[in-house]
């Protein structure tokens, strides 16, 4: 069993992506850990550039590889992170965009912070970084616990950069969805986290969170207009078209009871 299992989600969101030198500082990161037995598994669509596949020959990172195109169906690039959850044992699980960074020492200080606290999981600080990996902000993470205000919102920067117990995250119930989540996911998985409830920030960590200008966010991806050639020949050819996808967007959204989980914080 793995100490702790990322996952990099990999393929063509829009033409020229993923960047490969982004890919590589990402997976470089995850190499420098200071925890120990960490496995990097990165999820990959087979019609990446033969850049990007060079990369991942030449730092040995554990491949796990998916029809072309899967960005634009149903699961999505989340479903690639379950599936390569699922199928490798390990205590924690957590993922990674592949443009984003992961501060050295962020492994071994939210883990030894979720053990010495008794907690299910726990996310970080988060700083911005530009294309050269300077940092441009301070820490953007303003939410230090779970509240039932916060019950809700949107939070990428809270589930992007959170560490959990896979055993946790598994069977809450979020897996109910992963048929219908493609342009929900990061909303979801918050909300799921604080339906779990038992967990907290870490102060002594660090995830670095990259703007530039090829950036396209997975929900902006979903919606991007119908005259995108790209967007819509990767619909046509997954079969799951933007009605569909706004169909189970919908459903998504009416059938999780935020109320009652609010309830869990008074």
């Amino acid at each position: 069993m793995y100490r702790l299992h990322v996952v990099i989600p990999i393929g063509v969101s829009s033409p020229g992506t993923p960047i490969p030198e982004f890919l590589l500082n990402g997976i470089e990161s995850l190499k420098e850990q200071t925890l120990d037995d960490i496995l990097i598994t990165v999820a990959a669509d087979e019609n990446i550039s033969d850049e990007c596949k060079q990369v991942l020959k030449d730092t040995g990172v554990n491949v796990e590889w998916f029809p072309e195109y899967s960005y634009f169906t149903k699961e999505g690039i989340w479903g690639k992170i379950f599936r390569c959850w699922e199928k490798y044992d390990s205590q924690y699980v957590s993922f990674l965009h592949y443009d984003d960074l992961w501060e050295s020492n962020k492994a071994l200080n939210q883990i030894s912070f979720i053990e010495e606290n008794n907690l299910d999981g726990c996310w970080s600080k988060v700083f911005l970084i530009n294309d050269n990996n300077e940092i441009t902000s301070g820490d953007s993470m303003r939410i230090n616990e779970l509240s039932a205000n916060s019950v809700g919102y949107l939070i990428p920067w809270m589930c992007h950069s959170t560490i959990i117990k896979k055993d946790i995250i598994l069977n809450c119930g979020i897996l109910k969805y992963r048929e219908k989540w493609n342009c929900d996911f990061e909303w979801l998985y918050t909300v799921f986290l604080h339906k779990i409830k038992n967990l907290k920030k870490c102060e002594e960590a660090i995830f670095l969170w990259r703007q530039h200008e090829s950036q396209v966010s997975h929900a902006q991806g979903i919606n991007m207009k119908e005259e995108n050639d790209h967007v819509k020949e990767q619909r046509e050819l997954v079969g799951y078209s933007f009605n569909k996808t706004m169909e189970d967007s919908r459903y998504v959204m009416e059938n999780i009871n935020l109320e009652q989980i609010k309830k869990l914080y008074k």
